[in-house]
């Protein structure tokens, strides 16, 4: 494929380039070479693995380095005439065709970022390559992995470093003005963003009457649509009460109350470990570290289940996957339930990225209590790399699905995480609201995807995938919601109706000598305020969350 098209896009050209074409094919030839002497290598070398390979770091063998040198190659070759004369390019070009013609601005440019994010770990693994340790009888030269300065005694020249290695290959041919392939990457895909991002989608949604909605292949009434959602909350609470709280147990004590009015949070207090039911303001009826492994023991019939005499642990490890099985099933569809409900969808890494508690590495938690409700507060922002604006975001859901969440945390939580260090021995807890399963089976958007459309299949007879949600979500809004609170393609659109509603407010502050920016970053913040994030645009974000369960009917 590269060599038809070398010869396409040269073949007028070849008596000029004669000269250059043979020296990079001899560049070419010799780095193929080193590929064939690699998987020659790899093909007769045998060696049985040792007993500590798993510990000990793992290095690149000799095929994948000869890999690495031959795509850093690639990207490393200068365009000097035509862009065709590049092998990548050609292929990247090979790439953008698709069964009925060429990959549009909506398509391609992601084929691109997705070469260039490569393109970026293979730098950097080229770079600890360069910087690896340096055998005694290697020779120093001026390409070496030492810098060169005026002493002769190579012993007292310095080593380079791997982020030294990543800026010179950086400056060298990953930047505009390179002249290399990365740099026509860089330009075709910033001009397939601005034709995106400058030219209106085709629609695909319908109103049948003031209820009906039709979007692409799928119809279905407003009244439809709520029943699915409190389906969904319904069978969320049965399998919370009935499967992992034992609420049918008739020998044990019935399952508390979430005391609501006595909830408190300080959304200041940042050790490691705290959450909102720690606060010692908070009274809770239940001590819910203790609680569930006691109603266990209360009645006969679980006891049962989880014991097995023959076991050194006397855990029935059975029982246990069974019963983390069903915690699994209840967080797929929480995961749902709060997707829908929150207000405006988010996008899963925001979603799958929430903490129920602070840690040490991850910073702050993401769920916090106030005024009577949960609310989800993330810094999720897809754009963050072009504006370099963090902006953190308040989701508020309603108190029927809240009160499940809390049940979890305070009920669930502590009986599931000591059944995972007894039984699986785990020393680390995860403090992710929708961690890895026991089984190791991790939260993708994919595996949200499925979870989505299952649900929805289920309840509304039809599947649903993340994307036509958020349309469908947004165009539901529009209808039927008030101007100030209908959803934005984005979060962080500027609501015009919302100022027009509070100009008083801002008139109000400018009387106070500051716009109403300083007073939300300055003046009167609450303690449920985070870093960065001011009372306007919070009670914008609960304006729009309460409007849109007003609409489900919560």
């Amino acid at each position: 494929m590269v060599e038809a098209a070398e010869k396409s896009a040269g073949r007028d050209e070849a008596e000029e380039e004669g000269e250059e074409q043979i020296e990079v094919e001899d560049g070419e030839d010799e780095t193929m070479a080193d590929v064939d002497e690699a998987i020659e290598e790899m093909e007769t070398h045998t060696d049985e693995p040792t007993a500590n390979a798993i510990s000990e770091p793992q290095t690149l063998s000799s095929i994948q380095k000869a890999c690495l040198e031959f795509c850093i190659a690639l990207l490393s070759q200068s365009i000097t005439r035509k862009e065709y004369g590049s092998p990548m390019v050609c292929a990247l070009a090979v790439l953008g065709v698709k069964e009925d013609g060429w990959k549009g601005p909506k398509q391609y440019p992601p084929v691109l970022s997705a070469v260039i994010k490569v393109a970026r770990f293979m730098v950097v693994q080229q770079a600890l390559e360069l910087s690896g340790p340096l055998d005694d009888e290697d020779e120093f030269d001026s390409d070496s992995a030492y810098e060169s300065d005026d002493s002769s005694n190579p012993a007292q020249r310095r080593r380079k470093g791997c982020l030294q290695f990543v800026q010179e290959m950086m400056n060298w041919f990953m930047v505009r003005g390179s002249h290399s392939p990365m740099q026509w990457m860089l330009d075709l895909r910033t001009y397939g963003l601005k034709i995106h991002y400058n030219t209106t989608s085709r629609g695909h949604v319908e109103w049948v009457g003031r209820e009906e909605l039709l979007y692409k292949s799928l119809q279905f009434s407003m009244a439809q649509f709520r029943g699915m959602v409190h389906g969904l909350a319904a069978e969320s609470r049965r399998l919370l009460m009935d499967e992992l709280l034992f609420g049918n147990s008739r020998a044990a004590e019935p399952i508390p109350s979430v005391p609501w009015d006595s909830l408190r949070d300080n959304p200041t207090d940042e050790r490691p470990g705290w959450n909102f039911l720690k606060d010692h303001r908070t009274r809770m009826p239940v001590n819910g570290e203790r609680w569930l492994f006691e109603r266990v023991g209360q009645d006969a019939a679980i006891r049962d289940r989880f014991t097995k005499r023959e076991t050194r642990s006397g855990i029935d490890k059975q029982e246990v996957e069974r019963y983390m099985d069903r915690v699994v099933a209840f967080r797929e569809k929480l995961a749902v339930l709060v997707h829908i409900v929150e207000g405006q969808p988010a996008r899963w890494p925001e979603l799958g990225s929430v903490r129920h508690s602070n840690t040490v590495k991850g910073g702050h938690r993401n769920i916090f209590i106030e005024d009577g409700m949960v609310v989800f507060v993330t810094r999720y922002h897809k754009g963050y790399n072009v504006s370099g604006d963090v902006k953190i975001i308040h989701r508020y859901l309603p108190r029927e699905v809240g009160e499940l969440l809390v049940y979890y945390m305070w009920l669930v939580l502590p009986f599931q995480q000591r059944l995972e260090a007894m039984v699986w021995e785990k020393e680390v807890i995860s403090s992710h609201m929708w961690p890895a399963d026991p089984s190791g089976r991790k939260w993708t958007s994919d595996r949200f995807r499925e979870a989505l459309k299952r649900e929805s299949t289920t309840g509304l007879g039809q599947a649903l995938t993340i994307a036509a949600y958020r349309e469908i979500a947004i165009s539901i809004s529009r209808r039927f919601l008030r101007a100030s609170t209908a959803f934005r393609t984005e979060e962080g659109e500027n609501n015009e109706e919302w100022n027009e509603e509070n100009a008083a407010a801002f008139v109000a502050d400018e009387q106070a000598g500051h716009t109403a920016h300083v007073a939300g970053m300055v003046y009167a913040r609450g303690i449920i305020e985070q870093a960065g994030a001011v009372a306007d645009r919070r009670r914008q974000f609960w304006m729009l969350s309460t409007d849109w369960h007003w609409f489900l009917g919560f």
